[in-house]
């Protein structure tokens, strides 16, 4: 037996517009919004402290109990102008949400001269996030890669050689 309902229209209790979520026919586990941020302006970032790259990208949950999907790909170059082996480079990504910062993940890269009098080096490594975020907000979320080096006689500049670096948000509904 099969059975049809026809109406017109559909109102919630206090007369308003019903949203498919609130009917029940919402989608969680889909995506919501994509976002997507890439750069290929070069940041040069020569000190120990986390420093903000070019690469940032912002997505407005719809829910608090939404997820966001950060993938972050890039490429960055260390070079190593100094006398003696075993530098680290350091990246980080970010969350922002009103002024406050979370760190989500940090790598580390280790540099090994292969001798103690070696100048003039260059390394390339790959920044490859693919993080599942809960903020639990509604408000802008603004996710960014920073980069700091453990001796200021070397830098780290990020994306590498005007090489395109890309961050995309998703919002996956819950």
């Amino acid at each position: 037996m099969t059975s049809i309902i026809k109406v017109d229209t559909i109102q919630t209790a206090a007369g308003g517009t019903p949203t498919a979520s609130s009917l029940g026919i919402g989608g969680t586990g889909k995506i919501g919004q994509v976002v997507q941020a890439s750069t290929t302006t070069q940041t040069q970032v020569q000190t120990t402290s986390f420093g903000d790259t070019t690469l940032t990208g912002s997505i407005t949950p719809t829910s608090t109990s939404s997820k966001i999907i950060v993938d972050v790909r890039g490429f960055y170059m260390i070079d190593a102008s100094v006398s003696s082996s075993g530098r680290n480079a350091n990246h980080r990504l970010i969350r922002t949400i009103s002024g406050s910062d979370t760190t989500l993940q940090t790598d580390e890269h280790t540099l090994t001269m292969a001798s103690s009098g070696a100048t003039n080096i260059g390394y390339i490594f790959q920044i490859g996030y693919e993080f599942l975020d809960s903020p639990s907000t509604t408000s802008e979320c603004t996710y960014k890669i920073q980069i700091s080096v453990d001796n200021t006689n070397y830098r780290a500049n990020f994306p590498h050689d005007g090489n395109k670096a890309t961050m995309t948000l998703m919002e996956v509904l819950a």
